[in-house]
């Protein structure tokens, strides 16, 4: 994988953690703003902060497990891995798929050095 390719990969690999973050932020000033809001006297103008939540969670979710399914297949045609490797790496990214996703991006594709980068040193 090229250089462009491998930082154009992490970028979309960060890109959950991110929108994750602009949610959390979010809900916060929205509790925040709601807190004091009597019960019964919640107006309709609050649903377009509840919708864009939705969508940012959404868009998290589904990038994660594209993504999820991407390193899935990179992991099971890797040769760079045994059979156990990729047992392991596949059984782990299909329990804990949110850390090791980006654990498995960094140990096996990003330090990998391409035989392109090899035969230009």
């Amino acid at each position: 994988m090229s250089r462009a390719g491998k930082t154009t990969l992490g970028i979309m690999t960060s890109l959950p953690y991110v929108l994750l973050g602009i949610y959390l932020v979010t809900m916060t000033f929205f509790v925040r703003e709601t807190s004091h809001v009597q019960y019964g006297s919640l107006t309709i103008p609050v649903m377009p902060d509840v919708l864009w939540m939705l969508f940012v969670l959404l868009l998290a979710g589904l990038l994660a497990f594209g993504l999820l399914v991407w390193y899935m297949v990179h992991a099971f045609q890797n040769p760079d891995l045994n059979r156990q490797e990729r047992i392991s790496w596949m059984v782990l990214m299909a329990i804990a798929s949110f850390v090791i996703c980006p654990l498995y991006f960094y140990s096996r594709i990003w330090k990998t050095h391409d035989t392109l980068y090899m035969a230009a040193s």
